[in-house]
């Protein structure tokens, strides 16, 4: 079968993306117009330190349409943000910014950050441990403690989500300004500053979009470092509790729950639960 040779010309962050999404297979060169050799099953990949890339062998388009996606002007940067937590009875909730620029773009893909709905939880630990060093991101981190104090005073989660999207945004914005902001809409745009009209900085210019996830790759990567910051605060909270926590809010963490916090003093429930969960009632604990 005749190999293919294809060829590419990238910046040199981008040379460095490269590199670093396949470390394993990477053998690097002094004193020589090469850079650095890629070696994988059917491609070999050249780098050189001129910015030239040649592709070789079988599957040498298919990787050189993967990188080339770097060189197209149609990908704008621009901040994402996204939240998880808000569905678990046990556990933080936590609100992620992150800021994804064109030289980026194609390496998340390449570590599947585009569909990240599809990816467990090993995998997004995985991922994100190499996505922090290279995406500026800000993330807040509310702990059941300080969740149940907010939610006391304002009873409305959607308050609590801008609060947190707010601070995350300001902070990121404020180290890259000027880029485009995008957020998944939760709720409607005027009632999203409506929350926010108390604040002291606000970040305005925000672009509301559904299923934003899926449309924009900061909203994508900021969904995954927000669950990596989720998971690992979980476990923290685990190592406090003794035992494993089910995520979520169903049958399973309704038996773990009852049998936990029957075993506990009722003043240190919100170290480890959403108090306004309904879980409480079904297990009877309320009273």
């Amino acid at each position: 079968m005749t190999c293919m040779n294809k060829v590419l010309k990238l910046t040199s962050p981008q040379l460095e993306l490269l590199e670093e999404a396949y470390p394993s297979f990477l053998t690097r060169y002094q004193h020589s117009p090469i850079r650095s050799h890629i070696r994988l099953t059917d491609c070999v990949i050249t780098l050189y330190h001129s910015g030239s890339v040649v592709f070789q062998g079988k599957e040498a388009d298919a990787f050189y349409q993967q990188w080339n996606s770097m060189t197209m002007t149609s990908f704008q940067p621009h901040i994402g943000s996204d939240e998880v937590g808000t569905g678990d009875f046990f556990g933080p909730m936590v609100v992620c910014a992150a800021f994804v620029s064109a030289e980026h773009e194609a390496y998340l893909k390449t570590l599947g950050v585009g569909d990240s709905k599809g990816l467990d939880d090993t995998m997004i630990e995985k991922i994100a441990v190499m996505m922090i060093p290279l995406i500026p991101h800000r993330q807040v981190v509310l702990m059941p403690e300080y969740y149940n104090k907010f939610y006391s005073k304002h009873p409305n989660l959607n308050v609590l989500k801008a609060f947190l999207h707010n601070r995350a945004l300001v902070e990121l914005a404020a180290q890259i300004p000027g880029v485009p902001i995008i957020m998944d809409q939760f709720v409607h745009e005027a009632k999203y500053y409506e929350y926010l009209e108390m604040q002291k900085t606000v970040q305005r210019n925000i672009q509301f979009h559904t299923k934003a996830e899926s449309k924009f790759m900061a909203v994508a990567a900021a969904s995954v470092l927000a669950r990596y910051y989720f998971l690992q605060s979980w476990r923290v909270m685990e190592q406090s509790a003794g035992i494993r926590l089910p995520k979520g809010a169903g049958a399973e963490v309704e038996q773990v729950a009852k049998r936990f916090l029957s075993s506990i003093e009722k003043s240190e429930w919100d170290k480890y639960v959403k108090l306004h969960f309904k879980t409480l009632e079904k297990i009877n604990l309320a009273g």
